[in-house]
């Protein structure tokens, strides 16, 4: 057992925990009247245990509904059938479910990467702290994120095998959830069954995700590792993916998630819109000046103008190709605190791990971003005075 708590704290450190807008809280509830979906992957489909085998541990116990709670909201956010002697667990935001005989689930965090074949964006992206991976299968991907550490744990791969029913219902999922602008998304899922020491196996499920829009493809993976001693992994790993391929959402939840998605969407669009009719305005403004002015004062003053932008243009440039390392001071409008950050953009947005994007794009909002979910982004603004800390 201490083996297999050190392998999953090693594995916590290279994922993030996410599991697309999935609660880590839950209490026992009455079901939504769900569907029970198709067995998975036909070449490795086996039937769900009855539990009834007298040398089964766990005989006689029988299948219940699990709510998982949307703690932000609190409202359920999805239930799944499992065994009743299965626990959400709510004291540990990084296990999902304990049994008995010390069987466990435990999320995997999630990992979000970005890749762009214009070599400026990816120099843009990597600037901003992002994650730069092209994109690969779960399949070739394991080996290098996994079995290193699994190895030196004394875990060896038994067998593995595609999730294709799983990943069909995560697509659907996604697509009940509000996104601002459309993108061409695809999902998989990829389980592995591992053995290792003391009467110890593991189940690794990876699902995996890539969204692609305008040039640009973001993708990455999740999922949870269950722990089971190995005279009762059968049994554990087919309730586990039973539950997993049973799930049913809650409508109200999404229902809630989408209309408060929408309302930043809208939020921001308007924000934006009040700022061009501003700018729209002033310029609207400075011409008629120009045209009230005599010719000599209009002919000095478009001079002038020229020549700031002539300059402006010149500084411009010799940042882009000679300061990228500069750093500059913006301020978080909510807390008055000043940070310095790259100084490689025009807009800075800051979540409240002190993480931030810089963009040049005025019209980019994460809060719109389907891969930035339960992180709330605030934007930057310029300071007015002092140095950051």
């Amino acid at each position: 057992m201490k083996h297999i708590k050190l392998l999953l704290i090693a594995l916590s450190t290279i994922l993030l925990n996410s599991c697309l807008n999935f609660a880590q809280e839950g209490t026992e509830d009455e079901g939504y009247g769900y569907e029970y979906s198709e067995e998975y992957d036909e070449m490795n489909k086996q039937e769900t245990s009855t539990m009834t085998n007298s040398n089964n541990p766990m005989a006689s116990n029988k299948i219940e509904m699990k709510t998982v709670m949307d703690s932000k909201r609190n409202i359920p956010m999805s239930q799944l059938p499992l065994p009743a002697s299965w626990q959400i667990d709510n004291s540990n935001p990084a296990i999902f479910l304990t049994g008995p005989n010390g069987i466990r689930v435990d999320y995997l965090k999630n990992q979000t990467f970005m890749w762009t074949d214009d070599p400026y964006f990816q120099q843009i992206y990597a600037q901003s702290g992002s994650q730069l991976r092209r994109r690969t299968t779960l399949k070739n991907l394991f080996p290098q994120d996994f079995t290193p550490q699994l190895q030196q744990n004394g875990f060896k791969v038994v067998k593995q095998y595609n999730l294709p029913e799983l990943a069909r219902k995560d697509g659907e999922y996604s697509n009940q959830l509000y996104q601002s602008m459309p993108s061409q998304k695809e999902f998989d899922a990829l389980a592995v069954e591992l053995n290792g020491p003391n009467n110890q196996s593991l189940l690794i499920i990876l699902r995996g995700f890539s969204s692609f829009s305008q040039g640009l493809m973001i993708w990455g993976y999740h999922g949870m590792v269950l722990q089971s001693p190995t005279n009762d992994f059968e049994n554990s790993k087919n309730a586990l993916i039973n539950g997993l391929l049973k799930t049913q959402h809650n409508p109200a939840q999404i229902a809630a998630y989408n209309r408060e998605e929408q309302q930043k969407s809208q939020a921001s669009w308007s924000s934006h819109n009040r700022r061009m009719a501003q700018n729209q305005q002033n310029f609207n403004a400075q011409q008629a000046a120009f045209r009230n002015s005599s010719n000599a004062v209009n002919k000095s003053m478009m001079e002038t103008w020229r020549n700031n932008n002539a300059a402006s243009d010149r500084a411009q440039s010799q940042y882009v190709n000679e300061g990228i390392w500069d750093q500059t001071t913006k301020s978080n409008p909510n807390t008055g605190q000043q940070y310095y950050v790259d100084n490689d953009a025009n807009n800075y947005w800051m979540n409240s791990n002190g993480e931030y994007i810089s963009t040049d794009d005025a019209l980019y909002n994460p809060n719109l971003d389907s891969n930035y979910k339960n992180q709330d982004w605030t934007e930057m603004e310029d300071p007015d005075g002092g140095g950051g800390y």
